[in-house]
Order: structure tokens, then C-alpha cells, then sequence
């Protein structure tokens, strides 16, 4: 298997576990602060959990990366889900509601998505500085990840549905997100110092 398929394994691998973990730990004991600022807080522990995860699982398939990885992801992924609450709330009330649906809620979910990529991307790009020489491309390849994962999870979930999808729509909407991300992101890598190195 290749490198760049197994770091795109990984990450949604990563986002299901930390979806999952999430939604369990958020749904019981994180009630409690769901008041809290509005949620926010309720939502940025919540994208830590699934940063936490993600940057465990990529860490221990790529021992190249430092350890300020899982700091800088935890904190990438709490700062984004609180991102997304206020793009999706902007878009929410700038977009004309006489769109088509796809349109509209398609606007929403990718640009969302790509706020949640750029918060990731930029936190991590530091950490990634010594590992490849694309680091442009980093913060752009996670945003553009994230932006079409996050609008693909929502459409397929919304618009095809089915009992497979549907069976667990956290661990799916979290593996559509976190194989476009981690596919976005393994491209960048590709020819980097953690594609030759295990």
C-alpha cells in the first residue's frame, strides 16, 4: 500500500474515532458546558477530541512528524468547529432561501468545510515546515480537503441516504470528511520526507 493511501486511511480512520469519541463524551458529560459561551466551547472541545484522535492515529503511522503535531492539530481542529458554527450562521443568513436547496445548503457545507481546513492547515503548518517543501500548499490542500468532504458527507447523507449511510451518520459523515482531507493533504506530501520515511 502505498504511503499517500495509507496517510489518507489513517486520517479517516482518525476522524471516525475522534467523531465518534466526540459525539459519546460531548453527549453526556459535555452537557454541561453546551450553555456555555453560547456553545462554543461545547463545540471547540468537541473538534479537540476529534483533532486528538486524528493527530494520534497520523503520528503513529508517520513517526516523522513532531510531537508539537498533536498540540498543534488538537488546537487547529477546537479553533475550526467553532469557525464553522459562524460561517455556516453567516452563510445561513446572507444566502438567498429561494435557491435550489443544493445550491444553497451545497454553498454553506463547502465553505464551512474549507473554514474547518484552513483553521487545521494553518495550526499544523509550523510542524510540518521541516517535512516537505510544499508548505503553500498545505493550509490550500487541507481547505480544499475539507470544503469538498464536508459538502460530499453532507449531499450523499442528505440526497442518497440509504441504510449503509445512514446507519451511523457521525462515523460516515466523518469518513467522507476525513478521506478528503487526508487524500488533499497526501498529495502535498508526496515527495516529502515522510513519504520515504516510515
Amino acid at each position: 500500500m502505498s504511503t499517500r493511501i495509507g496517510w489518507a486511511i489513517v486520517t479517516a480512520l482518525g476522524w471516525i474515532v475522534g467523531t465518534l469519541v466526540a459525539t459519546f463524551v460531548m453527549g453526556t458529560v459535555g452537557r454541561a458546558i453546551s450553555g456555555v459561551a453560547a456553545g462554543l466551547v461545547y463545540l471547540a472541545v468537541y473538534g479537540a477530541l476529534i483533532g486528538l484522535c486524528v493527530a494520534v492515529a497520523q503520528i503513529a503511522a508517520k513517526r516523522t512528524l513532531p510531537r508539537s503535531w498533536i498540540a498543534r492539530s488538537v488546537l487547529g481542529f477546537a479553533v475550526g468547529y467553532v469557525i464553522v458554527a459562524f460561517v455556516g450562521e453567516l452563510l445561513g443568513n446572507v444566502i438567498d432561501p429561494s435557491l435550489p436547496l443544493l445550491v444553497g445548503e451545497g454553498t454553506i457545507e463547502d465553505l464551512s468545510g474549507a473554514a474547518l481546513g484552513i483553521a487545521i492547515g494553518l495550526a499544523q503548518l509550523p510542524a510540518i515546515a521541516g517535512l516537505t517543501d510544499r508548505r503553500r500548499g498545505w493550509v490550500i490542500a487541507t481547505a480544499i480537503g475539507a470544503g469538498l468532504g464536508y459538502g460530499s458527507a453532507a449531499g450523499l447523507i442528505e440526497f442518497v441516504g440509504g441504510p449503509v449511510l445512514k446507519a451511523s451518520v457521525p462515523a460516515t459523515f466523518a469518513l467522507i470528511l476525513g478521506l478528503f482531507v487526508g487524500v488533499a493533504q497526501a498529495l502535498v506530501l508526496r515527495g516529502s520526507p515522510l513519504r520515504s520515511q516510515s
